[in-house]
């Protein structure tokens, strides 16, 4: 059987399900091998090795790993990427540090703070050691620096921050083994039927295709705003659907609106604070969205780790007359910025209602742009003023349609409006979007296209288009 490895076993305290999965079927799990999230994690983990130039790595086939490493434990240098295997667990630590009759473990990760499923991926790893014999003296996380600012040349030393976790991570030392006996009884048996009991965040759910596939349409997790840990009893009686909800449950009053919205199939309207809404905006309508990319290795000056910059925009211009539609995308891996704000700034009409959708990630863009070029803040600080959220119509539940299946994201809301759709788009989310454009620019990879990118970007500002005219 597979041995069970530090993945699995952090994963097992969010989902047994999916570590099910990773045992038996691994091709109902998505596919993370070109994940940018993913790439950047392994990235950085690299960038952290060269902090220690007289370190080795453990680069060899999985069968290998764990002899290549005994060759080094005794030699009193980092090793990378150390391996260590018992006849049930497996695991591979970032980096391994000799220190006073034993050895320190530092775990790479991209993130910007510790977080607790870091303290249980270094316990398992000190578990791991410490039933093979070796003694761990000292456990630390390696993360980016959220304060370090790249001026030129990378600082890695600024870069990564080393935090001792020992404390934390001894404290945990009592609940590896048990934790380790509940995936080795889960995994050796039948996948369970009421699979949801298992589940802690459903919206976020690898499997929810498969767990929550005996869900009804307008299933209560549909329900705006509610904890799965007050769904759950509920699901539990056999309640599954919003309407077999008692009335007594319906108390807030946007549960109320997607209750009378599903069972009248007709959407919910607000006229009034529509019409409010409209008579708000003044032509020309400027449809406005950025797209932006940020890295844990700041990519430009300026950037702090996972400091996001935007490469693209686009505007839809409504001048009572015609729609007009403008872009930018960069097309080099050299900071677009300027250009962009330069850019904007003469595409942008100086008059009138810039749309959009959240308008709160739009305005952070602009003030950021204002900040790093104090010589156009007055025309970027001159937009912010004028920018509106159409997404503040669908938050409110001032429009509601059953369809939006109680989210306001303008991939929910479209549908009911244009038939439209992402899924007809090579690049169909942000995710996507951000990856493309540094698979082409930064990684220099073939086959990313261009056009894709821009047909993405002006279907988010086509969209609010027809959002507006159709409310």
């Amino acid at each position: 059987m597979k041995k069970i490895s530090k993945t699995d076993y952090v994963q097992s305290l969010k989902c047994m399900n999916v570590v099910w999965h990773r045992f038996h079927d691994r091709s109902k799990l998505p596919d993370l091998s070109n994940n940018l999230i993913v790439q950047l994690g392994t990235e950085f983990g690299i960038f952290a090795t060269k902090l220690y130039p007289k370190g080795v790595m453990i680069d060899t086939e999985y069968s290998k790993a764990a002899k290549e490493t005994e060759k080094y434990l005794d030699i009193g240098i980092p090793i990378f990427e150390a391996t260590f295997e018992t006849e049930k667990l497996y695991c591979k630590v970032d980096i391994l540090e000799p220190s006073t009759n034993g050895f320190d473990i530092i775990e790479v990760k991209s993130s910007s703070s510790v977080k607790k499923d870091h303290y249980d991926d270094i316990a398992f790893q000190k578990h791991v050691l410490e039933k093979l014999g070796y003694t761990i003296n000292n456990c630390y996380l390696m993360h980016a620096n959220k304060k370090y600012i790249r001026k030129g040349k990378l600082n890695l030393s600024e870069l990564f921050q080393k935090t001792d976790v020992t404390e934390k991570v001894n404290q945990l030392e009592n609940t590896i083994a048990p934790n380790i006996e509940k995936i080795i009884k889960y995994i050796s048996q039948k996948l369970p039927d009421n699979k949801h009991k298992f589940c802690a965040k459903p919206k976020q759910c690898d499997l929810r295709e498969i767990c929550w596939n005996h869900l009804p349409e307008h299933n209560i997790l549909e329900l705006h705003g509610l904890w799965f840990n007050h769904a759950a009893p509920l699901m539990d009686q056999g309640i599954l659907s919003i309407l077999d909800l008692p009335e007594e449950f319906f108390e807030k009053h946007k549960h109320t609106i997607q209750k009378n919205a599903i069972s009248s199939g007709e959407p919910q309207i607000n006229k009034s604070e529509i019409e409010e809404f409209k008579k708000s905006l003044s032509f020309p309508l400027s449809y406005f969205d950025f797209e932006t990319l940020g890295t844990p290795i700041p990519l430009h000056d300026g950037l702090n780790p996972w400091g996001k910059f935007p490469f693209q925009y686009s505007i839809h211009i409504d001048d009572e007359k015609k729609l007009t539609h403008l872009e930018f995308l960069a097309d080099s891996d050299q900071d677009p910025r300027e250009d962009l704000a330069k850019q904007l700034i003469k595409d942008m009409p100086k008059t009138g209602s810039i749309i959009t959708f959240n308008m709160s990630f739009e305005k952070g863009v602009i003030k950021e742009l204002a900040k790093r070029f104090p010589k156009y803040e007055q025309e970027l600080k001159s937009m912010i003023e004028r920018i509106v959220d159409l997404q503040t119509i669908f938050k409110k539940f001032h429009y509601y349609h059953a369809d939006q299946k109680g989210s306001a994201s303008l991939k929910f809301v479209l549908p009911v409006f244009s038939d439209k759709k992402y899924s007809e788009l090579e690049i169909q989310n942000g995710q996507e979007a951000f990856s493309a454009f540094y698979n082409k620019y930064y990684l220099k990879k073939k086959g990313v296209s261009r056009k894709a990118l821009l047909d993405y970007c002006a279907l988010d500002t086509l969209a609010m288009v027809e959002i507006l005219e159709g409310i």
